[in-house]
């Protein structure tokens, strides 16, 4: 039968494993590491596990056991699983009271317009209460595609699994008044 201190440390790798595969999956499903709330606990998890379960292991494989996890949550946070996260890391860098020149130059590089066609059966001069509940916020662009007044939407794919992850920017007098973001 194995020592209990051996029981102990091989529990706490098996933890510290399984929290790195949590924030890996949720990280390539929502992106959540470019949020520092969710690196903070995934950290003090780990390294409050790290620190207590190793307690009876020698200093040298106690220090590169945290080395290692932290390592680990540094390379989750900097992989790219796909353009979900750059898109999100992008859209937090806008400010309340940014120029549209000032937006564009960060959310250039994406994909503007809603991509969704406008419904035919909502006119924009309807009064309020006819047809939509937002037929005041929503309008028809030139080619067609619903449009949000005075907003601008960007999106960082055409394929479906992200196609409707709206970065909303709403301006008032030319600044940005409002930052949203709608996950598909």
């Amino acid at each position: 039968m194995m020592p209990r201190r051996h029981l102990q440390l091989l529990l706490t790798l098996v933890l510290l494993g399984g929290l790195l595969g949590f924030f890996a999956l949720c990280d390539s499903v929502d992106a959540v590491s470019y949020l520092l709330s969710w690196n903070a606990v995934i950290l003090s998890l780990g390294l409050g596990l790290g620190v207590y379960g190793s307690r009876s292991a020698p200093r040298g494989f106690r220090v590169g056991l945290l080395v290692a996890f932290v390592g680990g949550v540094v390379g989750i946070r900097l992989t790219e699983w796909n353009s979900r996260k750059p898109f999100l890391r992008d859209f937090s860098l806008l400010r309340i009271g940014m120029t549209r020149g000032e937006v564009e130059a960060v959310m250039g590089r994406y994909i503007e317009g809603t991509g969704w066609p406008a419904n035919p059966y909502v006119r924009p001069e309807a009064p309020h209460g006819m047809g939509s509940e937002h037929a005041r916020d929503a309008r028809r662009s030139p080619g067609g595609a619903l449009e949000l007044k005075d907003s601008v939407v960007y999106r960082h794919t055409h394929q479906g699994w992200g196609d409707s992850d709206w970065g909303i920017v709403r301006f008032e007098a030319g600044r940005v008044a409002e930052l949203s973001f709608s996950p598909d």
